[in-house]
């Protein structure tokens, strides 16, 4: 597994000289294991020689050196961060592109960076870099890469390569917060493989982002009359790029509608859906009665959405702005200089207020006139908003907390929660946070300022119902 990379010596191609600093890249086949299973071992034995192949191409291209492969994962090394990022990008491609025949290789690959001073030893390396690169490489998502602040620090501004800030983590076996940075072309890749379908636990009053299995938002979104056109029979599992409504009786997955691009964040508002498309910086407005859906284009890599006063509020992280976009007329009437890196959004007391992961803050705008006050310091990385009882509750993934801001800004009180709390939503009673590393959810009791619940989930969660519903989790609650 990549999380034991570090743990195992490499053959080495290179002369000892431990004054070097190095990149190491690990690659590793996404669903190699349900693969081995469904085909069996001479299929996944071919498998993994294809990958070896595809990957000994590629890394050679970019000066770079296998150490070892071990089934469906390769490590590598670097002497240039410039050249290992490269290769990193071509081999997304290569694994994406199809051969002389047609045929694509038929799983994604994560892929995780890390560069530092690396302890040569006889037969390969040891060292924290390597093992940063093996956490990394564990977290990527199939057609992902995540580099250390280190590998982009050296290798600088590269054309064709876009660096898109990301969450910080604890890892395991590292003392402080990780800060991920994805690496992405700018170019556009080939799709990645379909995955195989397969029935799936879904959790109940969730709308599902079928292209990232993110799950988000709108319990209500079942009283808005979505067709349910399967309900008969259900689905056993989403198609790509599709936004989903789950039965909240049974776990069903009842009916879909087909979306141009990769979903990032859905809400409701005037009747609609409204769906963020990173990808291609743009909004989907989506009528659920008619399935008739309009297109707006927005700022660039738009990753969270609200509806307030009339209008949707959209974070664009890749921009450092908010796009307002008027309900009336389907387009946005004023773009909005926030802090670096907006990964969060809320309306709520009179104001939209932004969260800015990067800078450690949060934007307070007026939603009539669009002005701006100065940002609140709130600490490292927020990574989630909600209004309730005249007061901003901002979660911080670095810290493990929620903070709550009274109406002139000043921090009341943090209260301790999980581990990597990832999003925040209301029910308009309590608050309710996700805890992406423990793969719980706290309930907060805002009179009392203290965690009254925590609910343990079957997977990680990564987004929360918004508005004012109930959170139908399935497992059971642990009274505190």
């Amino acid at each position: 597994m990549p999380g034991d990379a570090a743990q195992t010596s490499v053959h080495r191609t290179e002369p000892l000289d431990d004054s070097d600093i190095r990149t190491f890249l690990i690659a590793d086949v996404r669903g190699y294991t349900r693969f081995t299973q469904e085909r069996g071992d001479e299929a996944a034995g071919a498998l993994a020689g294809q990958f070896a192949d595809l990957a000994r191409g590629v890394v050679a291209d970019h000066d770079g050196h296998v150490l070892e492969f071990r089934g469906d994962e390769a490590l590598c090394v670097f002497r240039s961060a410039r050249r290992a990022l490269r290769a990193a990008v071509g081999l997304q491609v290569r694994f994406r592109a199809p051969a002389g025949d047609g045929s694509t290789f038929p799983l994604g690959i994560g892929i995780g960076l890390a560069a530092g001073e690396a302890v040569p030893i006889e037969g390969g390396f040891r060292g924290a870099s390597l093992n940063l690169a093996a956490r990394l490489c564990a977290l990527a998502k199939p057609g992902e890469i995540l580099a250390s602040e280190t590998v982009v620090g050296l290798a600088g501004q590269l054309d064709g390569v876009r660096i898109v800030p990301r969450r910080s983590v604890r890892l395991k076996g590292i003392d402080r917060p990780v800060r991920l940075l994805e690496i992405a072309s700018e170019t556009p890749l080939p799709p990645l493989p379909e995955p195989h379908a397969r029935r799936r636990r879904i959790d109940r009053r969730w709308l599902v982002l079928g292209a990232i299995g993110a799950f988000a938002v709108l319990a209500g979104l079942l009283t808005l009359g979505l067709t349910r056109a399967t309900a008969d029979r259900g689905l056993s599992a989403l198609t790509p790029n599709s936004l989903g409504v789950v039965d909240p009786s049974d776990g069903r997955i009842t009916s879909e509608i087909a979306l141009e691009a990769r979903p990032s964040a859905v809400a409701e508002g005037d009747g609609s859906l409204w769906v963020a498309n990173a990808a291609d910086s743009t909004v989907t407005r989506i009528d659920p009665s008619t399935r008739a859906s309009t297109t707006i284009p927005v700022g660039p890599g738009p990753t969270a959405l609200t509806f307030y006063e009339g209008a949707v509020w959209v974070a664009n992280n890749q921009g450092r702005t908010v796009s307002r976009v008027d309900a009336a007329t389907n387009k946005v009437v004023q773009e909005i200089t926030v802090g670096n890196g907006p990964r969060a959004i809320a309306g709520g007391a009179g104001r939209v207020w932004v969260a800015n992961g990067v800078d450690g803050t949060v934007s307070s705008i007026d939603p009539q006139s669009g002005n701006t006050t100065k940002p609140i310091t709130v600490g490292a990385d927020p990574s989630g908003l909600a209004v309730l009882g005249g007061s901003l509750w901002v979660a911080s993934e670095a810290t493990g907390t929620v903070v709550r801001l009274n109406p002139s800004g000043d921090i009341v009180e943090p209260v301790a929660v999980g581990n990597a709390p990832s999003a925040i939503a209301t029910d308009g009673e309590g608050l309710w946070v996700a805890n992406a590393q423990d793969a719980t959810v706290s309930r907060i009791n805002p009179s009392r300022g203290s965690v009254t619940d925590v609910v343990r989930e079957e997977r990680i969660p990564g987004h929360l119902p918004s508005g004012k519903a109930r959170c139908g989790w399935r497992t059971s609650t642990t009274a505190l």
